[in-house]
């Protein structure tokens, strides 16, 4: 995992510390708090596979992108 996925991956999770208590026990309730709980999980476990050489070699989305850009 390099550094800068570990930065991401804990400002979404304190984004999410910070809705919760923010908005307090009815925070799931909030059409945001869905969105922004959706997006976190979708943009973390996508960058948590493909820091794995193996599932990023299967990334056909990212042909022509040279690995160096995504910080492998």
């Amino acid at each position: 995992m390099t550094v800068g996925l570990a930065v991401g991956l804990l400002l979404q999770a304190l984004a999410i510390a910070l809705l919760r208590h923010r908005l307090g026990s009815y925070w799931l309730r909030h059409p945001i708090t869905i969105l922004v709980l959706t997006s976190v999980v979708y943009q973390g476990i996508s960058a948590s596979l493909l820091a794995i050489p193996s599932v990023a070699d299967w990334d056909y989305f990212r042909i022509g992108i040279q690995t160096g850009y995504l910080g492998h």
